[in-house]
């Protein structure tokens, strides 16, 4: 039998997310598609990197830094068993979510925001501001790892990825695919801004 004393709380918090994930494939996934039998795999390989990550972190600095880093070195194929899984699944609630921020905000903000302000600057401050989640993810714990600050390298870890755990679970159970597909295509393009039409010529 295997004690959970050798695992630190990032592997527990792991092994308790691909537990979730993989009821979710049993749930959602289909029966007669590959798809689901690459993410059972996917997490036996998770599980596996997970028992390991003890043994790693006495195995020298290089095996320290995978120990405690595994999770984040992994995010993006986490992220990415979401949209596998959900084009497997065929099923969104974004009508739900339109209906419930036209009750919040008394229309949809994603339609209407750029038509009211097409101003590109702020676009451009917009979506830097979106993109600026990578590197702090990154960041943040990378910063105290090279300052010596293990523990709130951990820390920090820890917080990062239970925060991702429980969006990714919001996702798995309760996908969404954003509004440009919910809304018909003739009515989702933004306005042209920050261009000038072309003269006519004479």
């Amino acid at each position: 039998m295997i004690s959970l004393k050798r695992f630190a709380p990032i592997d527990i918090l792991t092994l308790i997310y691909v537990t979730a994930t993989t009821v979710a494939v049993v749930l959602f996934g289909r029966t007669d598609g590959a798809a689901s039998m690459w993410l059972f795999t996917a997490h036996v390989l998770v599980v596996g990197v997970v028992l390991l990550a003890p043994h790693a972190r006495r195995a020298g600095p290089v095996g320290r830094f995978v120990g405690d880093w595994y999770p984040l070195l992994m995010v993006t194929a986490l992220y990415s068993e979401i949209g596998v899984l959900n084009l497997d699944f065929g099923h969104h609630h974004d009508f739900a979510i339109q209906r419930l921020e036209q009750w919040v905000f008394g229309s949809q903000l994603s339609y209407r925001w750029i038509r009211a302000m097409p101003n590109p600057t702020l676009s451009w401050v917009f979506h830097v501001c979106y993109l600026a989640y990578y590197p702090i993810v990154v960041g943040a714990p990378l910063a105290l790892w090279i300052s010596g600050r293990r523990d709130g390298t951990r820390l920090t870890i820890f917080a990062v990825m239970a925060t991702l755990y429980v969006c990714y679970l919001t996702e798995f159970f309760f996908p969404v695919v954003g509004p440009r597909y919910a809304f018909p295509w003739r009515t989702t393009r933004p306005p042209r801004c920050g261009r000038r039409a072309p003269r006519k010529r004479s």
